[in-house]
């Protein structure tokens, strides 16, 4: 590798390798997005894989991560830095016949019966905080002789679990001395002279509900607007919404006050084209509903928006750090802060994006907000409920028949949000374990599961009084059927 790396990530490596010869099995490494997380890992992959001094034999390296985005650049970048090849457990291709390979967490943990428990030498988990998910739990039960590294900007996460399946945390590198260093542009930022309104929000799965906080926002967008063009005059904007709609009108509003604005999210057909554009400085200003918080970076974006007020630390710190990368010519990262009024939440806010206040310091031993008491005990009854409701429901992910409809989805939003409670009763009817689904994904079982119903009787009879033959009546599925009625009434045929 001909990379130079920086002091602490020269110490970055010391430090895992130091946690592992000590016979520490499962470490964290805290790095801030911009802190080239990529050089540490494949130099800590490099000395299990090829490193026939420390391994004279040779190890098998497993790198993980939940998004297919994340996949395609670990790939590519670990190629790139150790200038070797990497094997991609993906598709129809399996066997991992290289030394480092990469995989997404979901399709491991459905092949783990092709793989021996003592396969892999090391397993480093890339955006590590969602390691307490059960399918990376899942995968890490089976590599049980396997040393982890996991690797995240933000230890800590939404749903308030604890990251208790590391060890210790090896070393950590925060935003503050990332800008101390030069490493990262310093963050500007301006409070703006509006307060949006957020007492009719309500508290859903653990922050604020999306839905509620579109309603609230979107009346004020052209006050905002304004406010933009302001403060953020010549900047390369990103703002983060609540909702896919929010981030069509603002993208709409905002083009009437001078702004070459565009909208995008992860159910975007048009992502790639549009950030590649924006990119290239065809757009001022690009709004997102939640889709670029993790695995996308431009460098040249110096104005970072969140009209998506939150509860977690975690989320709040990703969409800021979004702005903060270097780039030539770039000072610095302007954070044009709106003041949310609110009695119900204690939000993320500026100073979380450079507090110290969960700074480990040194390697080896365990962080307060890692250790067990309260907290684990209550992960491990969660752990029981889970297990004992897994024998009732089925797990879709494990099943022939929905498995190909989760696979058919793109996974590259963070924070699509959890199912909903009307989905789950539905999932629940269907037996059908709705543990750690997104929206998206319930909505996908739900909608192929519709598709399969055919029309009542009372539907068929109907339809044929309606002028239906026997032929198209009997091509036609619950859905056909029902929006073919609907038409009919719409018609003044009913």
């Amino acid at each position: 590798m001909q990379y130079k790396l920086r002091p602490y990530q020269s110490e970055a490596c010391r430090s895992i390798m130091a946690e592992f010869e000590q016979g520490t099995k499962r470490t964290l490494l805290i790095l801030p997005t911009g802190g080239g997380k990529t050089i540490v890992l494949s130099g800590i992959a490099y000395k299990f894989a090829y490193d026939r001094n420390r391994n004279p034999t040779g190890g098998k390296v497993l790198i993980l991560a939940h998004q297919n985005i994340l996949i395609d650049q670990a790939a590519d970048k670990f190629q790139t830095v150790m200038e070797l090849p990497v094997f991609r457990e993906q598709g129809r291709q399996t066997g991992c016949m290289h030394p480092v390979t990469v995989s997404s967490m979901q399709t491991m943990q459905r092949r783990l019966d092709r793989f021996p428990p003592d396969f892999f030498q090391l397993i480093i988990i890339d955006e590590a905080h969602h390691a307490m998910s059960a399918g990376y739990q899942k995968i890490l039960k089976h590599f049980t002789s396997a040393r982890v590294l996991g690797v995240t900007a933000t230890p800590d996460r939404a749903d308030k679990k604890k990251l208790s399946c590391f060890d210790s945390i090896a070393f950590e590198y925060t935003i503050g001395e990332a800008i101390r260093d030069g490493y990262l542009v310093p963050l500007t930022v301006k409070k703006t002279p509006l307060t949006i309104n957020l007492s009719k929000v309500r508290k859903r799965n653990g922050d604020m509900d999306a839905s509620d906080l579109g309603s609230v926002i979107e009346p004020y967008l052209h006050q905002i607007a304004e406010i933009v063009r302001s403060m953020g005059k010549g900047r390369r904007i990103v703002c983060f919404l609540p909702l896919i709609r929010t981030a069509k009108k603002a993208a709409e509003v905002f083009s009437h006050y001078g702004f070459r604005s565009q909208w995008t999210a992860g159910e975007d057909d048009d992502k790639t084209e549009k950030l590649a554009a924006f990119a290239a400085g065809e757009y001022d200003i690009i709004f997102n509903s939640m889709l670029l918080t993790e695995g996308w970076d431009c460098p040249e974006t110096d104005c970072v928006i969140v009209l998506r007020p939150t509860m977690s630390r975690a989320l709040y710190v990703q969409m800021v750090g979004r702005g903060l990368r270097l780039a030539p010519g770039k000072k610095d990262c302007l954070l044009i802060d709106f003041l949310f009024q609110n009695d119900n939440f204690q939000l993320a806010s500026p100073k979380d994006v450079l507090g110290e206040n969960r700074k480990h310091s040194g390697g080896g031993g365990m962080a307060p907000w890692m250790t067990g008491g309260q907290a684990t005990d209550a992960e491990e009854r969660l752990a029981k409920a889970l297990d004992k409701a897994a024998k009732k429901y089925q797990d879709p992910r494990d099943s022939d028949k929905w498995r190909p409809v989760l696979e058919s989805l793109e996974t590259t939003e963070l924070f699509d949000p959890p199912c909903t409670d009307t989905q789950k009763r539905k999932l629940k009817a269907m037996k059908l374990d709705s543990t750690g689904l997104t929206y998206g994904q319930a909505d996908a079982i739900l909608k192929a599961a519709e598709a399969e119903k055919m029309p009542s009787n009372a539907m068929r009879w109907r339809l044929s009084q309606l002028g239906y033959s026997d032929e198209e009546i009997a091509g036609m599925n619950f859905p056909a059927a029902r929006k073919a009625l609907a038409k009919c009434k719409a018609m003044g045929r009913w």
